[in-house]
């Protein structure tokens, strides 16, 4: 995993008054491709309260690949933290205070696929959308039946409380229309034989 060269900078207070800590590797932004596999996306954009909102919640199903690259960026997160958890929290913290309070990318609930959650800004350049053959598309009417490639910008850790988590935005999407799922009973339906006529 290429997470040594990432870094997490002094905490921050934003004008909303949020406290955040931004990522960078080498004093630039983090993009990251992390799949070429196109994605599920179980319930589209949304959020909590199902307001209308610019920034919203966009989850995918992930791979077991994306499964062990996301795990990977969480311990080294976790790591990271506690070794610098006096500059970033301004307090030293334990392995098991930040186990505690660290929210994972990705997760995974019974015998579901496992989901990692992102942030998608719906303004005209919040994101960008491409088609299965790399052009420049506009926004989806329905997210119904749509996989898509994420790129993603490892953005900041958020911090509120005794809580923390690192935010990843969507910059682009290259989204694919699955293929038609066919009703299984009109396929029957042309094995069923008429019943015979009654004779009068």
């Amino acid at each position: 995993m290429a997470f040594s060269t990432w870094s997490i900078s002094d905490q921050q207070v934003s004008a909303r008054g949020a406290k955040l800590a931004t990522f960078s590797a080498g004093g630039e932004r983090i993009y990251i491709t992390p799949t070429t596999t196109p994605l599920r996306m179980p319930f589209g954009p949304g959020n909590f309260d199902k307001t209308p909102a610019i920034r919203q919640n966009l989850d995918f199903r992930a791979t077991p690949e994306l499964w062990d690259y996301f795990t990977g960026l969480d311990s080294w997160a976790r790591d990271y933290l506690m070794c610098h958890s006096e500059r970033i929290f301004k307090k030293q913290l334990t392995m098991e205070e930040i186990n505690s309070g660290y929210h994972p990318t990705i997760t995974q609930r019974g015998s579901y696929d496992p989901t990692f959650r992102t942030k998608i800004n719906l303004h005209e350049k919040g994101v960008t959308f491409w088609d299965a053959d790399g052009k420049v598309r506009g926004p989806p009417e329905s997210w119904v039946g749509l996989t898509a490639i994420p790129r993603l910008h490892v953005s900041h850790l958020w911090i509120m409380s005794r809580e923390f988590g690192i935010v990843l935005v969507c910059t682009d999407l290259q989204l694919f229309e699955t293929e038609p799922r066919e009703c299984p009973f009109a396929r029957m339906r042309s094995f069923v034989q008429p019943e015979p006529e009654m004779e009068q």
